[in-house]
């Protein structure tokens, strides 16, 4: 009679010795795909082309949107995400306000409830959820930027005379090796506003003054 410990017993002898370390798969029944960890599920199922997901340092704020939904996306060499990050250029996604939504964790003052959403296109300065804070620049009041009352980390830029919100590619969630989950859908296509780069890029992609397509081509 077969006695599937004997079974169980073999296919952990065939298991390499590393699965389970830091960076490694974890193996739980019969697929090395399969783990063991309930967070690296949901990490590959995004993977699978389901949503995107992204938010701070503390995972206090965080927001979902659709890698369909994506309207440009480009490293920006900008002076605004210069002095704001203190990066030298930025992996910036637009996308329309109404595609991205943020999670709204209960509050520690309310009775414990499952999370609730909001698309960035509902949110209202004036009341703002209690997860987030906004900064508004002078040079540009019509751009608010979206940090975590937590963290601090600056999670969006949402574009009032467009309409749109701007997420950062170093926020999404990762698979655990470390890559950002639907990179092919959301990789950059072009650096923008390189004008004012701090650092040369020796790539293929378009160096633009402004937006790609929208103004003179820097390196041609």
């Amino acid at each position: 009679m077969l006695d599937i410990r004997d079974g169980l017993r073999k296919y952990r002898d065939r298991v390499p010795e590393d699965v389970g370390a830091p960076g490694s798969w974890s193996v739980q029944g019969g697929d090395a795909g399969e783990t063991s960890d309930p967070a690296s599920k949901e990490v590959l199922d995004e993977a699978a082309g389901q949503q995107l997901s992204g938010g701070c340092f503390c995972g206090q704020a965080s927001y979902t949107f659709s890698a369909t939904d994506v309207l440009r996306t480009a490293y920006c060499h900008c002076t605004q995400c210069q002095k704001l990050t203190g990066c030298p250029f930025i992996h910036t996604i637009h996308l329309r306000s109404s595609a991205v939504s943020f999670a709204l964790p209960s509050s520690a003052a309310t009775a414990p409830t499952l999370s609730s959403t909001i698309c960035a296109s509902e949110i209202e300065l004036n009341s703002l959820p209690h997860v987030l804070r906004a900064y508004n620049t002078p040079l540009k009041p019509h751009k608010t930027r979206l940090r975590c009352t937590t963290c601090g980390t600056c999670v969006a830029s949402m574009n009032s005379l467009t309409g749109t919100t701007s997420v950062w590619g170093v926020h999404l969630a990762r698979s655990p090796s470390g890559r950002i989950c639907e990179w092919d859908k959301v990789k950059p296509t072009a650096h923008i506003f390189y004008g004012t780069q701090l650092v040369d890029i020796k790539d293929v992609l378009g160096k633009w003054s402004g937006y790609e397509n929208n103004s003179d081509r820097l390196d041609v």
